[in-house]
C-alpha cells in the first residue's frame, strides 16, 4: 500500500483500471467459458447422434440378415472420424454383435468381444459421461420393429479439446481487449492529466511564485477551482512576503538602534564601574594611612601605665573599633580589585591536605574562643592534587570555617569531608548552626549581606563570602551552599582537579 500511495496519480488509475478488468473478464470469462464449453459439446453430442442414426439406417438390413461382415465393414468406415473411440452393435438382449475400439495407433478395429454387455441396452441415451465422453445410443429398425441397438462412444481427450480450445481463444480475445482498452486508457489519462500536472509543478513551487498564476484552457470544473485557489494563495503569499519584507527591515532598524543605545549604556556602566573601582581602590588606600596611625597612637595609649581603668577602657574600644575599620577597608579593597580584574591568580598543583592543614593552626584560637571543634580526617585527602592559587584558596577556606565557627550554636560542631569526580575535587564545611532560609540563600554571596538578624552581634563586614565566591570562579572553580533553618549548612567548595600525576 505504501509503494501504490507513492506512485502518481496516473499510474494508480492505470493499476486500479486493469485490476478491475482483470476481475470483470475473470467473473464474465469463466461464463462465457462455461456456456461456450456446453455449447460445443452440445454439438458435438448432437453431430454423433445424428451419424449414430445415419449408421443406424444402413445397418438395418445386414443385421435383420445377420451379415456380420457387411456390418464391420460399414462400421470400418467411421475410421474416418477421428471423435468415435468405440462402435458397438447390440441386439434386443444385450448381446454385442459387433464392437471396435480405436486403438493407440489411432485406428478404429474390431476386437472379436462378443457377449452379454454388462449395461442395459434397451432405451435410447444421449449424454455426457461423467469421465468426459459423449454416448449416443439409438436403435435399428427394419419393419417397424426394434432389431438392436447402435452405441458410439468419444474419447474422453474430445471434452479437454474442447476446453482447451475454448480457453485459448478466451485468453486471446481478453489479451487483445486488454492490450487496446490499456492504450486508450493511458492515452486518455495522459492528455487528461497533464493539466493537473502542471498545477501539481505550480503548487510545488508555490512559495517561489513571486506572485505569478496559472491559467489552463479546457480543464474541468474541478481543476478549475484548484487553479483558482493557487492563483489566490500565490497572491497572498506574495503580498505576505511583502509585509515580512518591510516588517524585517523595521525590525532590523530597531535593533540597530537599541543595539547602538546598549552600546552607549554600556560604555557609561562601564565608566561607571571603573570610577568605583577606582574610588574604592583609592579611598581604601586614603582611608588606611590614617587609621594607621589612629591604630597606633592608640595602641600606644594602651602602653602607657599612667592612664587609669576607665581611660584604658576607652583606649581599647577605639583600637577594636579602628581593628575593625580597617578590616573593613582591606575588604573592600579586595572586592574592587577582585571587580576591576587586577588580582593575580598563580595556579599550582597542590594536595589539598596541604592547604587544609595550614589554614587549620589559624583558627585555632577562634574555635576555642567559641568553643567549636573542627573535625577533619587528614589522611583522607592526602593523595589529592588540585591546581588552585594556594594562597587565595587558603583564605576562602579560611573565610568558610570562621563562619562556620562564628555563625554556629553553643556547643555545635563544625566538621570538613570531601569526594571527587572526573574533573572536579569537593571540599564540604559542615556546620550545627541556625541555618538559612531560601531567601536568605538567595542573598548570601552578595557583598555587605550578612546571615540575618540573629547575626548582627558577630563581627564581620558580609564582604568575605561575595570574595571568596570570586576567587573561586577565577581559578575555575565554584562554591555552593545547601542549608536547613535550625539543622545547619553546607559549603561545598569546587576546586579543579590537577592533571599531573
Amino acid at each position: 500500500m505504501l509503494f501504490f500511495n507513492r506512485l502518481s496519480l496516473s499510474s494508480q488509475l492505470i493499476i486500479v483500471f486493469i485490476i478491475v478488468f482483470l476481475v470483470i473478464i475473470a467473473t464474465f470469462g469463466t461464463y462465457s467459458y462455461t456456456r461456450h464449453v456446453k455449447n460445443l459439446s452440445d454439438e458435438k453430442l448432437n453431430s454423433l447422434a445424428t451419424l449414430s442414426k445415419s449408421i443406424s439406417a444402413t445397418l438395418s438390413e445386414n443385421v435383420y440378415s445377420n451379415n456380420y461382415s457387411a456390418i464391420e465393414h460399414k462400421l470400418l468406415s467411421l475410421n474416418d472420424i477421428s471423435d468415435i473411440h468405440t462402435a458397438t452393435l447390440y441386439d434386443n438382449t444385450g448381446l454385442v454383435l459387433a464392437e471396435l475400439i480405436r486403438d493407440d495407433a489411432g485406428k478404429l478395429l474390431p476386437t472379436f468381444k462378443y457377449g452379454i454387455s454388462k449395461q442395459p441396452v434397451n432405451k435410447i441415451e444421449i449424454a455426457h459421461k461423467g469421465d468426459g465422453c459423449m454416448v449416443t445410443r439409438v436403435p435399428i429398425d427394419f419393419s417397424a420393429k426394434t432389431i438392436a441397438w447402435m452405441e458410439l462412444k468419444s474419447s474422453p481427450a474430445i471434452r479437454e479439446e474442447i476446453q482447451r480450445k475454448v480457453f485459448t481463444e478466451l485468453v486471446v480475445v481478453s489479451g487483445v481487449i486488454l492490450f487496446f482498452t490499456s492504450i486508450t486508457i493511458i492515452i486518455f489519462l495522459r492528455l487528461r492529466l497533464r493539466a493537473l500536472n502542471k498545477i501539481s509543478e505550480f503548487a510545488n513551487h508555490l512559495p517561489l511564485a513571486n506572485g505569478n498564476t496559472i491559467n489552463i484552457s479546457n480543464t474541468s470544473h474541478e481543476l478549475t477551482s484548484l487553479m483558482n485557489s493557487l492563483n489566490w494563495a500565490s497572491k497572498e503569499i506574495q503580498l505576505q512576503n511583502n509585509k515580512h519584507v518591510i516588517n524585517k527591515q523595521v525590525l532590523e532598524d530597531r535593533v540597530a538602534e537599541r543595539t547602538k543605545e546598549l552600546e552607549k549604556a554600556k560604555d557609561v556602566a562601564e565608566k561607571a564601574s571603573t570610577a568605583k573601582s577606582e574610588f574604592l581602590s583609592r579611598m581604601s588606600h586614603e582611608l588606611r594611612t590614617p587609621m594607621n596611625a589612629v591604630l597606633g597612637f592608640s595602641q600606644i595609649m594602651q602602653m602607657d601605665k599612667t592612664i587609669d581603668a576607665n581611660q584604658r577602657r576607652h583606649v581599647t574600644e577605639i583600637v577594636n573599633a579602628g581593628t575593625h575599620l580597617l578590616g573593613l577597608i582591606d575588604e573592600i579593597l579586595d572586592l574592587s580589585t577582585i571587580a576591576a580584574g587586577k588580582i593575580g591568580m598563580e595556579p599550582e598543583h597542590i594536595f589539598i591536605s596541604d592547604v587544609v592543614n595550614k589554614a587549620l593552626p589559624m583558627l585555632e584560637a577562634t574555635s576555642k574562643e567559641y568553643s567549636i571543634p573542627i573535625k577533619y580526617d587528614v589522611d583522607s585527602n592526602i593523595d589529592t592534587k588540585v591546581q588552585a592559587d594556594p594562597q587565595h584558596l587558603n583564605e576562602v577556606i579560611i573565610n568558610i570555617l570562621s563562619n562556620a565557627i562564628k555563625y554556629n550554636k553553643a556547643g555545635g560542631e563544625v566538621w570538613i569531608d570531601s569526594s571527587k569526580d572526573n574533573n572536579y575535587f569537593y571540599l564540604q564545611i559542615h556546620d550545627t548552626g541556625h541555618g538559612l532560609s531560601r531567601e536568605q540563600l538567595l542573598l548570601i554571596f552578595e557583598p555587605f549581606n550578612r546571615a540575618g538578624a540573629e547575626a548582627s552581634s558577630i563581627p564581620g563586614t558580609g564582604i568575605g563570602l561575595s570574595i571568596s565566591k570570586k576567587i573561586m570562579l577565577l581559578m575555575d572553580g565554584d562554591i555552593t551552599v545547601k542549608s536547613q533553618p535550625n539543622v545547619g549548612t553546607c559549603f561545598t567548595i569546587k576546586i579543579p582537579l590537577s592533571n599531573i600525576e
